[in-house]
This record gives structure tokens, C-alpha cells and sequence, in this order.
């Protein structure tokens, strides 16, 4: 009888992770249509204190990284932005989408890059990486796609390989 009840507590426990795990990481307000113009700003740098070698730069590789997965899509056309503010502040998104709009785009991405931790070859530690980012249409200013992941890698994976990861299912979700 206590065997079985055990057995009906970790079954109920393992179904129950299992369904928190499945939660989207993308959520999709509105699919992007063929031939959409999307402007790409550099995302926001992490800005974690103890993580002095690594944040610095974080969002000038997320950015274009997006900004590449997203025009290997022969459906999507992509614009770069230039960030108006330093690197390690935050753009609102009302402030994304007036500078999209005079950059004659449909769509912008904003976004914040939370961890980029890179460590050692050969150290058994994970590289890992966190992005938090918002397409926008600038017709509006409304949100038509949220993402925010963390993800961690073997050592061997940079944190740039792992956004690469990420953004890749960011594309997929929206058109």
C-alpha cells in the first residue's frame, strides 16, 4: 500500500514537471506575413555585477545574431538599427518603434540579453546564455511575439552557439 502510494506520488510528480517544461517559449500574438520588414536593434548588454568579462558586448552579438537567423528566411526581410542608447541601457519599446518608424520597417525586435556566461573548454561548467526579446509592430507599437529563454550548453557551445539556438525558434514561431 506505501510502495504504491510512492509510486502514485512520483508518477504525479514526473507528469506534472513534465507539463511545467512544456510551457511555449515563444508566444505568438500574430504570425509574421511573407515579404515583412523587420528592423533588428542591438539588444541590451546583461548587466549582472559578477560577470564583468562576459556581459560587455552580450547584446551587440545577440542582435545581428537574430538579425542573421532571421534573413536566412527568404520570407523575411531584415533591417539593422543602430542602438540610440549605450549598450547596458534599457530602450523602451515605444522608444524601438518611433526609431523603426523612420527607418521604414513593418516589425521591430528589441530586446535584453539577461546572462552570457562563457567559460573554459574542459572546465565541466555550462556555458549559458538568456534573452528576453519583444517583436513590435510599428504601426501600433503593439507586442506580436515574446520570447524569453534561458539556455545552457556543454562547454564546448558558446553563448553565442546558444542564442543562435534560441533565435532559431523565435523564427520558426513567427512566420
Amino acid at each position: 500500500m506505501r510502495v504504491s502510494r510512492i509510486v502514485s506520488v512520483l508518477i504525479l510528480s514526473a507528469a506534472s514537471f513534465g507539463c511545467a517544461s512544456s510551457v511555449p517559449k515563444v508566444v505568438v500574438n500574430e504570425k509574421v506575413p511573407a515579404g515583412a520588414t523587420i528592423g533588428v536593434v542591438s539588444f541590451r548588454d546583461c548587466v549582472i555585477p559578477s560577470q564583468e568579462d562576459d556581459c560587455p558586448g552580450s547584446g551587440n552579438v545577440a542582435g545581428p545574431m537574430y538579425a542573421r537567423v532571421l534573413a536566412s528566411r527568404p520570407t523575411m526581410k531584415v533591417t539593422p538599427i543602430s542602438r540610440p542608447v549605450a549598450a547596458n541601457k534599457e530602450l523602451s519599446d515605444a522608444d524601438a518603434v518611433a526609431l523603426a518608424r523612420n527607418s521604414n520597417v513593418q516589425y521591430v525586435l528589441n530586446g535584453e540579453v539577461n546572462d552570457y556566461y562563457s567559460v573554459a573548454p574542459m572546465t565541466y561548467r555550462s556555458d549559458r546564455a538568456a534573452v528576453t526579446v519583444r517583436l513590435l509592430k510599428v504601426s501600433d507599437g503593439s507586442v506580436v511575439a515574446f520570447q524569453t529563454e534561458t539556455v545552457q550548453g556543454a562547454n564546448y557551445k558558446t553563448p553565442a552557439d546558444l542564442i543562435q539556438r534560441v533565435a532559431e525558434r523565435f523564427r520558426d514561431a513567427i512566420q
